[in-house]
């Protein structure tokens, strides 16, 4: 399951966070909005924080274009 998904602006701000997705839930995830405004089109920054079934942890970071 996905733990945690931070997304980022280029200035480092935090503009979403998420806890405790269902990864199969198409609804779930980053809409490209900030305090409920559409973002302006650009490279953020992602991280993803797993729970494998292993019971381990895993820890994705990369990052994302968003286009309009």
């Amino acid at each position: 399951s996905v733990l945690a998904m931070e997304i980022y602006d280029r200035w480092g701000e935090l503009v979403h966070l998420q806890t405790n997705i269902d990864p199969l839930d198409p609804a779930l995830g980053w809409n490209g909005q900030f305090r409920e405004k559409p973002m302006d089109p650009g490279i953020f920054v992602y991280k993803f924080d797993l729970a494998l079934i292993n019971d381990q942890q895993l820890t994705l970071s990369g990052e994302v274009h968003l286009i309009r």
